[in-house]
């Protein structure tokens, strides 16, 4: 690859020749002057490389690319000194791509075929995107699915015209574009960064949310992937037929009200949406679209094999993903998911969570989710399993004793206690408790039976207290929120029940 940078002055001279004489670029040699422009910074080698493109002879600007491309790839890797005038491939291959939009609809077919002789074209530039994946910078990805997306609209325009391809040929041409859309959009799938969950949380939830923060351009990734969509409707790509990463990602950024929901389609979204999950790939896109798919009033009762792997992935990820909003979204969407499945499916479910050995942090989250679940049992006219006795036989003996069953007997440090994810439960259970007790006046769940009152009262909150109080003895003398939280919520119980035996 090229690392020197040519004079300034010969740039310029070149660059005056053309304005001067728009003819001049068609007289340029490609082969020799793309390579000698292309690792230049200086605007005016810009200038040069744009008027190659327009007017240049198209195969020989072909063929320069294709041999500015092998360079570039070679030179992926290489941890040289780097002359700081010198443009990084990654901005070269930016306009190898617009360069490439510019000359093949220029060109006249003659011995090959459209798909014979884009594929090759394709093929290589799609290889050279895939290399420096991981090495983009934001801009960087989001210019590539803008270059991309415009190649494959101009190229596409250009085979429709061509009178000599038929239907047959279209088509293969459409695939071969299609791939190259489809790869570059999940390649850069996380320099879109438009804040997609974010914002469809807040349009179908705004009761919920009490301030979004978005992040810094999110608008220009959004309009990038607007792109993307035209270039995928140009070529008449159906998103939810054999979907991709790519798909997935520009369903996502589509108008919802042009996605059937159906069960087809999730049953078509299932194994890319797991993909995506597993590899922490697009989850923001995957977040956002099944935010929107399962808001959807349309949606009827979910089918096991398609709830249950999904809350398998979304538990994993909001018990280890860093970013706080992505599991905010994930605890959510695994709610909205139980809440379209029988009743039985969604109790031994959150059963389940509420014990895992495996993802503390999801026991925390699992008891809102019991708690939302029973609410809703309370307000349903007719019979609910969450408004019945089955509540406190399933969830009383894993929600009233602490986990693991001697952490009542440890001492703690402050720290320890501000990072315990079982604090962070108990004190979840104690405003679940309170809840139950307040709502449930019929004793549809039998919460206020005296047994259920004693029993707790003997295997919860006694232990709670006396643990509180040697907790507090040996604090340091500052306030430590996780004991205040447990010590408001032991209050709050205990109200509750004095105001019963009064009754």
């Amino acid at each position: 690859m090229t690392t020197s940078t040519p004079l300034a002055g010969f740039e310029l001279e070149i660059s005056h020749l053309i304005d001067d004489d728009s003819t001049a670029a068609s007289m340029l040699d490609p082969l020799t002057t793309l390579p000698l422009h292309l690792p230049s910074k200086n605007p005016a080698s810009a200038e040069v490389i744009s008027s190659i493109a327009e007017c240049g002879p198209p195969r020989e600007v072909i063929m320069a690319c294709q041999e500015a491309l092998e360079q570039i790839e070679q030179y992926n890797g290489q941890d040289g000194d780097q002359d700081e005038s010198v443009r990084a491939p990654q901005y070269q291959l930016i306009t190898l791509i617009d360069v490439y939009g510019a000359a093949i609809p220029r060109l006249q077919l003659r011995k090959k075929s459209a798909p014979d002789t884009i594929q090759p074209l394709i093929a290589q530039l799609g290889a050279v995107i895939q290399i420096y994946g991981d090495s983009y910078s934001v801009q960087q990805g989001r210019s590539i699915i803008r270059g991309v997306s415009i190649l494959v609209e101009r190229i596409n325009e250009w085979v429709m015209d061509i009178i000599e391809c038929t239907g047959e040929d279209q088509d293969a041409c459409k695939t071969i574009l299609w791939n190259l859309l489809g790869d570059t959009v999940a390649i850069c799938a996380d320099f879109v960064r438009s804040c997609a969950a974010k914002r469809a949380f807040e349009k179908y939830y705004p009761h919920l949310v009490i301030r979004t923060y978005l992040d810094e351009g999110w608008e220009d990734g959004e309009e990038t992937v607007q792109h993307a969509i035209e270039a995928a409707n140009a070529i008449g790509k159906d998103l939810i037929d054999e979907p991709s990463i790519g798909k997935l990602m520009l369903l996502a950024h589509s108008d919802p009200d042009t996605i059937p929901v159906t069960s087809r389609v999730f049953d078509e979204l299932l194994p890319c949406m797991l993909s995506a999950f597993q590899s922490w790939t697009a989850l923001d896109e995957c977040l956002a679209l099944l935010t929107s798919l399962l808001h959807d009033k349309r949606v009827f009762v979910l089918a096991p094999e398609i709830v249950m792997p999904l809350i398998t992935v979304l538990t994993a990820t909001a018990s280890r993903n860093p970013d706080p909003s992505v599991r905010q979204h994930c605890f959510s969407t695994i709610s909205r998911l139980l809440s379209k499945v029988q009743p039985e499916l969604r109790m031994d479910t959150l059963r389940t969570l509420a014990d895992d050995p495996y993802f503390p942090p999801m026991r925390s989250a699992v008891v809102g989710l019991i708690k939302e679940a029973v609410l809703e049992g309370f307000a349903c006219s007719s019979t609910n399993l969450f408004s019945s006795p089955a509540v406190m036989r399933v969830f009383g003996p894993i929600l009233f004793n602490p986990n693991p069953p001697e952490f009542f007997s440890q001492d703690f440090t402050p720290d320890e206690l501000n990072e315990s994810f079982e604090v962070t439960r108990i004190v979840e259970v104690l405003a679940f408790y309170y809840v139950l007790i307040q709502r449930d006046t019929q004793n549809q769940t039998g919460v206020r039976d005296r047994d259920m009152i004693r029993n707790i009262e003997r295997s919860f909150l006694a232990p709670l207290r006396t643990a509180l109080a040697r907790w507090k003895d040996g604090d340091t003398g500052d306030i430590i929120m996780p004991l205040v939280s447990l010590e408001l919520g032991v209050e709050r119980v205990d109200s509750a029940i004095a105001m019963l035996n009064k009754h």
